[in-house]
């Protein structure tokens, strides 16, 4: 049975594997070897790493048994031994061509010395996320109106009534005799005061609360896209001619 590429599977059954593309080879020193583009699986279950080796400005294609390595899913990486870091080195570079591999996943000599020319083609694609930041805010502020109002009061207040009457019981004359002199006599006039008071009363209560609402937005966004133009270019055969 072939090898077959994990990214070569539906995207349910790519799911229920486990998917090391893009995880980081590491040495036992913690150095980088290189970054895994792809798994091959046969029978089913991973086997090859395609491993992405080699500096930034020389790369280098190679195929990596899953066995010869320590998987650390938790870091998300790949620990190399040391025994194997340099026969990674050593490895044949592979051109992704999976008919070239033989029975244990080595790239036959026919595949490795095969004269090929990869042209790799990309284009951006279009991540949209979001994130929360402040558009405004809500203010709410208390102010007291000062509102003259004009209620009616009721009081009590004595009213002062001099009422003269003449005498003519002569019984009142009898007993001791009336002397005739200055003399005052005071009576208190007393009136109820008003006095106003005021109270702090609750009317009515404001609930302030903010809410989110999910909308649809046109996100637009310039990707750029690779294209590959193969032109072939003769040679001049004025040039090749040989001089006479």
């Amino acid at each position: 049975m072939p090898f077959i590429p994990l990214s070569a599977l539906p995207d349910d059954e790519r799911r229920e594997r486990a998917d090391m593309r893009g995880w980081e080879l590491r040495t036992d020193r913690g150095s980088s070897i290189g970054r895994v583009r792809d798994v091959l699986l046969l029978d089913g279950a991973p086997a090859l790493l395609d491993v992405q080796a080699g500096k930034l400005l020389a790369p280098r294609r190679v195929l990596v048994p899953l066995a010869s390595v320590r998987v650390d899913a938790a870091g998300e990486s790949i620990a190399v031994p040391a025994s194997l870091e340099q026969r990674i080195e050593a490895l044949p570079e592979w051109n992704g061509d999976l008919s070239s591999l033989d029975a244990n996943g080595a790239p036959s000599p026919a595949g490795s010395d095969r004269a090929v020319t990869r042209v790799e083609r990309g284009e951006e694609e279009l991540h949209v996320d979001t994130r929360t930041t402040q558009v405004g805010e809500v203010v709410v502020r208390k102010t007291v109106d000062v509102e003259r109002v004009a209620v009616p009061a009721t009081r009590t207040r004595d009213d002062v009534q001099v009422e003269r009457r003449p005498v003519t019981d002569e019984r009142a004359h009898a007993g001791t005799p009336y002397r005739v002199g200055d003399d005052e006599l005071h009576i208190p006039i007393v009136e109820e005061e008003i006095v106003v008071q005021t109270r702090t009363v609750v009317r009515e209560v404001l609930v302030v609360k903010s809410r989110r609402v999910q909308e649809t937005v046109e996100v637009e966004a310039d990707l750029r896209r690779e294209r590959v133009h193969v032109e072939r270019v003769d040679a001049d055969p004025v040039a090749d001619e040989p001089a006479r």
